[in-house]
């Protein structure tokens, strides 16, 4: 089967099914930030004099999902199956360093545009993100991470010759920018959950 490609863009694309699958995707994505029945099932328990069963690290883990990866990453999942990458790309460089599963697929995205130098420096800053916010990853995270920029750096540097990185001084201040914006919430959002619980 010949690869489909967007006549607008020149990127690969998914087949009609899978990116159907993807704005199905996003719908749900959509509809649940609006309806958000994590809080509305919280508050009936509290209504009813229940405590939050959520863990601390689910509690965060469901505010990130709900107020800032939810429905940028549904998009850009979307985009890349659309052959928008570009899209795909400004999407996932607002949040791929909050998840290693976003990570790796700005990676890939990376590698298939030949960036290796790129995917080197968005591993590295998701490595840098597990070590200053392990609660936000699983264990498993780090050594999954550490052996994919392992293996990054080793096909960056045979293939530099035909490396096309273009991730700018100025893209790398302004996702630098946009993290701190993030963090400082998740750490506003640590604080609250920490006297919640105690």
């Amino acid at each position: 089967m010949n690869q489909r490609i967007n006549p607008e863009t020149g990127y690969p694309m998914s087949t009609d099914k899978q990116i159907k699958i993807k704005k199905e995707a996003l719908s749900v994505t959509k509809a649940f930030h609006e309806e958000n029945p994590h809080e509305a099932g919280i508050k009936l328990l509290k209504e009813l004099g229940l405590p939050d069963p959520r863990d601390e690290r689910t509690i965060l883990s469901d505010k990130i999902g709900q107020y800032i990866i939810g429905i940028l990453g549904a998009e850009a999942e979307l985009h890349y199956k659309m052959g928008l990458w570009n899209e795909a790309e400004n999407e996932y460089l607002q949040i791929f360093y909050l998840s290693i599963y976003y990570t790796d697929a700005l990676r890939i995205l990376y590698s298939k545009e030949h960036r290796y130098r790129d995917a080197v420096y968005i591993l590295e800053f998701t490595m840098q993100t597990i070590q200053e916010f392990s609660q936000l990853f699983y264990k498993k995270d780090y050594d999954t991470l550490s052996l994919a920029l392992e293996k990054a750096k080793n096909i960056a540097n045979k293939k530099a010759r035909i490396d096309t990185s273009r991730l700018s001084s100025e893209q790398k201040v302004v996702l630098t920018q946009t993290a701190g914006k993030n963090f400082k919430k998740i750490k506003n959002w640590m604080n609250e959950i920490s006297e919640k619980k105690n």
